[in-house]
């Protein structure tokens, strides 16, 4: 969750004020692909992971919920301004549809790091499609096959397990409070251009009528 998150910041920093045709189509195209194979790239470091037999499964579901909730809780704090932003677009009441659409641009980091998020674990969202609800379509088939191939063979124990993880976490979240922090004024700082440009372009066109 945390690296899927870290690649949409990633990404659009990179994009940030670029005029590229389709950039926000080819921005989420970005964001999601490299998210979904970077799954891939983190099995192959050995980690702990979780036990998917049978009689394991309650424990390992309630490890899984826990995880998904500390992640979910420290993006969120990540992502806390572009999220507000965000509410302040759902709760808005008589304002203008450039304060919407600024707001909406503010409000993007989060939009991207929740796609981050989902196409970063939906390679084990397929695996538990495949292998406890039983569905063998060819394509999930094939995906279990480069899945296991890509995944470590080496399961480190519980302590190492845990230190391995922890330390990775921390460094993303350190990467990510300071990315998000730099793309946050590197918005503002392009919204501030195009309040410039919107002002030039009134001020050329008063003129024009003065004319």
């Amino acid at each position: 969750m945390l690296a899927g998150s870290l690649i949409a910041v990633l990404v659009k920093k990179i994009f940030i004020g670029r005029k590229w045709m389709n950039k926000k189509l080819l921005m989420v195209f970005v964001v999601c692909s490299v998210s979904f194979f970077c799954h891939f790239l983190l099995d192959a470091i050995p980690h702990k992971d979780y036990a998917i037999k049978s009689e394991f499964l309650f424990l390992s579901s309630v490890y899984l919920l826990i995880d998904m909730m500390i992640g979910s809780c420290i993006i969120l704090f990540v992502f806390r301004e572009p999220l507000m932003h965000f509410l302040r677009v759902v709760v808005s009441v008589n304002v203008s549809k450039i304060e919407v659409a600024d707001n909406l641009k503010l409000a993007s980091p989060f939009f991207l790091a929740s796609l981050g998020v989902f196409f970063n674990i939906l390679p084990d969202v397929f695996m538990v499609l495949k292998r406890i609800l039983g569905m063998d379509f060819y394509i999930l088939s094939q995906l279990e096959i480069f899945h296991n191939a890509m995944h470590s063979n080496i399961f480190p124990d519980l302590f190492w397990g845990w230190a391995s993880q922890i330390s990775f976490s921390f460094m993303v979240v350190v990467l990510l409070v300071r990315l998000v922090f730099k793309v946050e004024n590197k918005i503002y700082s392009w919204l501030a251009v195009e309040e410039a440009e919107r002002i030039l372009s009134e001020v050329s066109q008063d003129r024009e009528i003065e004319k």
